[in-house]
């Protein structure tokens, strides 16, 4: 695995994690048996040799009993076909590959819900307000196509009748930043877009670089352009200014996944699933998208509230008395502008603040004791109606919590022989 990258090193983290969950996965450095086996980790961080012999000596050397292996094209490699999986088809044992970014995977793979990252980028700019929406990526990789479909998607399938999918009639190939014309072709880029929007980036990494061209720029963030990245990289979210919100996917959950789905097919399991996704997280919200686009006063008091009271059991009836008006009037005009019901946007933030409360350690008894819940059953039931876990299988998130379920199904829409860049969605 290459380490440089963030979400590599999230997905080891995943895997330390799984070495005490399972109580039989040591450091390298470490020895323990259970049932007469030994395990211990041994980290290949790249491969340096463009046709990969030597790691591949190296690794037979070892003779390891099973493989957790990132799939990469080996690098400066002659032949452009030639990845890691080529290298390890020799070498025997149980494999589990990670992120197969669109190559038909050969043993078990494990990746993040790219789609499902999309559609909760989607979600979160809607609930800003906002009704214009754009793509900045590229469709070289596949796990940005994907991203850009679940985005997509979800905007043509919203209950808002404003966001609809549109073109912009500029688009600006994102591989082509080393030109000189490519910030004037960004800029030009973003001026057909209808302010404000909301800039959905494949990565952090490539929102970074967005936040750092719009700081040349007069367009003010997050008043005019909302950006919103993915991975939620600690260091490049708090690097610039304003600091960037990111959506959180389960690359640590990955990992835990990956070892799990190793130590069943050491066991001699035939009921691994053949692919497995993992579901986003979460979104943790930043200065680049601390923003809300309510035209409507009543509505935009309403949402407001809802967000700053989310530790309380609120209902509808004590919110109108906080925010005047009339009860269906403001249930229309919410649905209307936010794409949910008042009932609906309170329980959507409240179980996305009980997942943070889990996150930190805490019981399901404790969250919905703080949370004011009416019983920790109640709390239970809800959890689980919005995000298809128990709170006890999100709060643990090991193998057996995360493989059996099944993710949303969502059409990808299909890479265009073109490859562009930014593409903007919706208005």
């Amino acid at each position: 695995m290459n380490v440089q990258y963030g979400y590599s090193r999230e997905t080891l983290r995943g895997i330390i994690d799984a070495s005490t969950a399972f109580q039989y996965f040591g450091l390298v450095s470490t020895n323990r048996r259970v049932g007469g086996r030994q395990w211990r980790f041994q980290l290949f961080t790249g491969i340096g040799d463009p046709k990969g012999r030597h790691q591949q000596r190296e690794i037979q050397a070892i003779a390891p009993h099973g493989i957790i292996y990132e799939n990469r094209r080996l690098k400066d490699s002659e032949n452009r076909d030639r990845t890691l999986r080529n290298l390890l088809e020799r070498i025997p044992g149980p494999k589990v590959e990670l992120y197969p970014f669109g190559t038909r995977p050969k043993w078990t793979a494990i990746s993040s819900d790219d789609v499902a990252v999309g559609h909760m980028a989607a979600e979160h700019f809607q609930g800003l307000g906002l009704r214009s929406f754009a793509y900045f990526g590229h469709h070289y990789h596949e796990y940005s196509r994907l991203r850009r479909a679940g985005f997509e998607n979800a905007l043509n399938s919203s209950a808002l009748p404003e966001a609809r999918r549109s073109k912009s009639p500029v688009r600006v190939p994102y591989y082509d930043r080393g030109k000189k014309n490519w910030p004037a072709g960004l800029r030009a880029w973003i001026g057909a877009l209808q302010l404000p929007v909301g800039i959905f980036a494949a990565n952090d990494f490539f929102a970074t670089e967005l936040l750092e061209e719009l700081a040349q720029t007069g367009w003010k963030i997050p008043e005019e352009i909302a950006v919103l990245g993915v991975d939620d990289d600690d260091l490049l979210c708090n690097l610039g200014c304003p600091r960037l919100s990111s959506v959180v996917p389960g690359f640590r959950q990955v990992g835990r996944a990956a070892v799990g789905v190793l130590a069943e097919l050491l066991a001699g399991s035939d009921a691994v699933p053949r692919e497995t996704l993992i579901l986003p997280l979460r979104i943790v919200t930043r200065q680049s998208t601390d923003i809300l686009h309510v035209p409507d006063a009543q509505v935009a008091g309403a949402v407001k509230y809802i967000r700053n009271h989310s530790l309380e059991n609120l209902s509808v009836k004590e919110l109108i008395q906080k925010v005047p008006g009339n009860r269906r009037r403001l249930e229309k005009k919410f649905f209307s502008l936010i794409g949910r019901t008042p009932m609906a946007e309170i329980h959507r933030v409240r179980i996305a603040r009980a997942k943070i409360l889990l996150m930190e350690g805490k019981s399901v008894e404790q969250v919905a004791y703080e949370m004011h819940f009416s019983s920790s059953k109640y709390f239970a039931t809800l959890f689980h109606r919005i995000t298809g876990l128990t709170p006890s299988e999100f709060k643990l998130l090991d193998y057996q919590a995360i493989i059996r379920k099944t993710p949303p199904v969502m059409t990808t829409i299909k890479p265009r022989k073109k490859r562009t860049d930014l593409d903007s969605v919706g208005k």
